[in-house]
């Protein structure tokens, strides 16, 4: 390939011609095949041609707006509802801990009620775990 010269070469307008009619002659197609800046009148007449047009693909700002706005809103919710979600976390922390409690105790008070102690404590613990899960789900 020609080595491109700083004032470019004197056949690229006869490329970029070539390229919106479509006719070429072999000699110009040999020449543009050889010659680095007639490749390149080549690539963006090509490109040119084609019709594409990169700035087609952006959204409208009317639609980006409403998308920022709807984010916003999310973050906000988001942001105003940490401390409820934490508060709820610890709520089902410390109702299981007041759950494991009560069944330690029953079972030294009463060693005869510890195994309807056991099995009240896992129903507490499965509806604990199932209204945490519901809760949760929620959002």
């Amino acid at each position: 390939m020609k080595k491109m010269n700083p004032a470019g070469c004197e056949r690229e307008q006869d490329i970029a011609r070539a390229v919106r009619s479509g006719l070429w002659s072999a000699e110009l197609r040999e020449h543009a095949a050889g010659c680095e800046a007639c490749a390149e009148t080549m690539a963006v007449a090509a490109f040119l041609q084609s019709g594409e047009d990169p700035a087609a693909t952006v959204p409208e700002a009317g639609l980006m707006w409403w998308r920022l706005e709807l984010r916003a809103r999310r973050e906000k919710r988001a942001r105003a509802l940490r401390p409820l979600v934490i508060a709820e976390r610890a709520a089902g922390v410390l109702f299981g801990s007041a759950c494991v409690a009560v069944f330690v105790w029953l079972s030294t008070v009463a060693p005869s009620l510890s195994l309807t102690a056991g099995i009240a404590g896992g129903v507490l613990a499965v509806s604990a775990g199932s209204a945490l899960l519901l809760a949760s789900s929620r959002k």
